[in-house]
């Protein structure tokens, strides 16, 4: 994200706006057809990506987030394209350099779909 967005989002939360970003910790809808077909059963590399994501947050690893298709040996998989995982980068951005994310929700639907949720504290 770029730090100038990133600020300005930031400051919008300081004047009482809530910014709330919404997409998914892991999409790959090739994938749900896929286990879909073969009993349904999750691929491991869902909860290895979000578990991954959540230890960078906790880190405050934000390169290695923007960076995770080449970090994470989950990321490609995860995401096929970006869209999905860009409200994350959105919503770390407004929170600022010193929220720490906190878990409020950890969990996958669909076979492949985290649905991870944060509020940043």
């Amino acid at each position: 994200m770029q730090p100038i967005l990133a600020a300005a989002l930031e400051a919008l939360t300081h004047q009482g706006y809530l910014v709330l970003g919404s997409g998914n910790i892991t999409h790959n809808l090739s994938d749900y057809q896929k286990a879909a077909m073969q009993g349904g059963q999750t691929p491991d590399y869902v909860q290895s990506f979000a578990d991954w994501v959540e230890v960078q947050m906790n880190a405050k690893n934000l390169q290695m987030l923007i960076d995770y298709r080449k970090h994470s040996p989950e990321g490609v998989q995860s995401h096929p394209t970006e869209d999905h995982l860009l409200p994350l980068f959105v919503a770390i951005g407004a929170a600022g350099k010193d929220a720490m994310p906190q878990a409020f929700y950890r969990g996958i639907g669909s076979y492949v779909i985290a649905m991870d949720g944060y509020t940043f504290i």
